[in-house]
This record gives C-alpha cells, sequence and structure tokens, in this order.
C-alpha cells in the first residue's frame, strides 16, 4: 500500500498490506512539497504519482522512489486550479480542485 504523510518532513510512503515493511519513497522536503495529497498507483507504468496542494504540482515516481517526474508545475498561476484528487486511465490524467 501506498500513502502520503502530511508530517514532517513531508513524505510519500509504502508498505506491505500487513503494515510491514514502511519505507518513505520520497522525502518532500527537500522538493518544498509540504501537502501531498490523492496518491495514485499506476501499476501498468510502475508508478507512483501524487498532488501537492501546496505547491499545485503533479509529481510521480517509479514503485521504488527512483526516476521522480514533475508532470506539472504552478497549475494554479494558468488555470487558477488547485488540484486536489486526481486519478490516471490510460494515458490521460485526469483532476479535480
Amino acid at each position: 500500500m501506498f500513502w502520503a504523510d502530511w508530517g514532517y518532513p513531508s513524505r510519500i510512503e509504502r508498505a506491505s498490506l500487513a503494515g510491514e515493511n514502511r519505507t518513505t519513497l520520497v522525502d518532500l522536503r527537500s522538493y518544498s512539497q509540504y501537502r501531498p495529497n490523492a496518491v495514485f498507483v499506476d501499476y501498468t507504468e510502475d508508478r507512483v504519482y501524487w498532488i501537492d496542494a501546496y505547491r499545485d504540482v503533479i509529481d510521480s515516481t517509479d514503485l521504488n522512489g527512483q526516476n521522480r517526474q514533475l508532470l506539472s508545475w504552478g497549475i494554479r498561476p494558468w488555470f487558477n486550479m488547485n488540484p486536489f484528487d486526481f486519478t490516471v486511465y490510460g494515458d490521460t490524467l485526469y483532476w479535480s480542485d
């Protein structure tokens, strides 16, 4: 299972379904992200996606916390949006604000 933690430092984590082997995938403090929301796992692409509500970015990493890809930066200034939740279907990412 995967989840976002708003603690200090904010981070994206994973563990087995029994809660064992807890691992931090991404320490978001180094990316100035503080409010990670809406974690989504795409098993066809082996990627974890999340939205940061503080920076209004959509970000991703592989299932091991490597190969980070910033998908969008500063959505709000262009579209006046504050992304809250999202899903991926095929090659399309849908979000709500």
